[in-house]
């Protein structure tokens, strides 16, 4: 017996911890940038202006570069020590399909 259920909501996330720091993700951050632009941009609509660095300078752990997909909810955040993707209530048009 099947039975449908339909999600209102739902969010995922994602956290990858290197074994030791990657500093050298940021020697040069603008090849960090383009090399992402040119993996997600064809795939998922990156644009230049979804790349954000942020620059923190109390650590150099909280130095970060985030990418925001917006026709997938989802954020996806790098740092010397991770990533994070975290994708929140998911696209309507995504949810539709899955019903069907």
């Amino acid at each position: 017996m099947s039975q449908l259920v339909t999600v209102l909501q739902g969010d995922l996330s994602f956290q990858a911890d290197f074994p030791s720091p990657a500093f050298q993700l940021f020697r040069d951050p603008t090849t960090l940038q383009r090399v992402l632009h040119d993996q997600l941009a064809p795939r998922f609509g990156l644009g230049a202006a979804d790349i954000r660095p942020h620059h923190f300078f109390t650590s150099l752990a909280d130095t970060q570069l985030s990418c925001s997909l917006s026709r997938f909810a989802t954020t996806i955040s790098l740092s010397a020590e991770r990533v994070d993707i975290a994708c929140t209530n998911p696209n309507p048009k995504i949810t539709q399909a899955a019903k069907r």
